[in-house]
């Protein structure tokens, strides 16, 4: 997992568009855990686990707001 300040704080971002990017993570996480769901790609080229590990990061996410 990365570090979403030091990804921030490496592109340059300003505090607006912090708050973008905090408010669109439960977003992308859900895409990615559409992804990695069977039926597509990302199913068969990603280890076990990593669909329940994605569904972790999402619910955890979408628990803070």
């Amino acid at each position: 997992m990365y570090d979403v300040r030091a990804l921030a704080d490496a592109v340059g971002l300003d505090a607006e568009a912090r708050e973008r990017l905090e408010a669109y993570r439960p977003l992308w996480a859900a895409f990615w855990l559409v992804m990695l769901l069977p039926g597509n790609g990302g199913w068969r080229r990603n280890p076990r686990g990593t669909t329940e590990g994605q569904a972790r990061h999402f619910m955890a996410l979408a628990a803070r707001d």
